[in-house]
């Protein structure tokens, strides 16, 4: 397991103790968690956080401006991760897609699927070979943290909004998709500061099928 994927299950299961407190998640730097025996820094935990937040695994405000969101809470997804996988995101991550909660079933355009299940609904979609669900976590992973990358915040920020756009199109191109994931993938820089939040990031892009 990596240490991304080590501090990813470290603040879910404190996050499940303590779940009704509603915690900023920078309250877990208090508790001394040292997954490997290296403490959490606060740049984990704030990718960490956006990740997991990106994933539909835990809620929580962000400021406008916050690099974070606080006061979180575990989602049903982030709930069931820490009952059925023991907090492993990356196994959680496996075997299921995104969910939203609502109650309909809806099918629409040629490679759109949306399939209800009880009060969730499981998502799927397609364009091709594109996973657009894993495309949209990613381009959202990337826009909430663009300030982070500095001189090409601008540009990160651009890609990834342009990104989004063409998802909410009735029928997305794929094409476009291609080019505009790969115009993300290319904008993101790899820095000793930056390593970990642009691996979540362009380990999404690879699940969504951008090479």
């Amino acid at each position: 397991m990596s240490r991304a994927d080590e501090v990813n299950r470290t603040f879910l299961l404190w996050l499940y103790d303590n779940n009704d407190r509603y915690p900023n998640p920078q309250v877990i730097l208090e508790t001394g968690a040292a997954p490997g025996g290296t403490p959490v820094t606060l740049d984990e935990v704030k990718t960490c956080s956006r990740y997991l937040a990106a994933a539909g695994l835990i809620k929580g405000f962000t400021a406008l401006g916050g690099q974070m969101p606080s006061r979180v809470h575990l989602t049903d997804d982030g709930l069931r991760c820490v009952h059925e996988y023991e907090g492993d995101v990356q196994a959680w991550n496996a075997r299921h897609t995104p969910r939203w909660d609502q109650s309909v079933h809806v099918t629409s355009g040629r490679d759109a699927q949306v399939t209800a299940h009880s009060s969730h609904v499981s998502q799927v979609q397609n364009t091709g070979d594109i996973n657009i669900s894993e495309l949209a976590k990613a381009a959202r992973l990337a826009l909430e943290s663009h300030p982070v990358f500095g001189p090409v915040a601008a540009e990160v920020r651009q890609a990834s909004q342009d990104i989004l756009d063409e998802i909410d199109k009735p029928e997305p191109d794929q094409g476009r998709l291609r080019a505009l994931g790969k115009r993300l993938k290319t904008a993101l820089p790899l820095t000793a500061s930056t390593a970990t939040i642009v691996k979540f990031i362009l380990d999404g892009l690879g699940a969504a099928g951008i090479g």
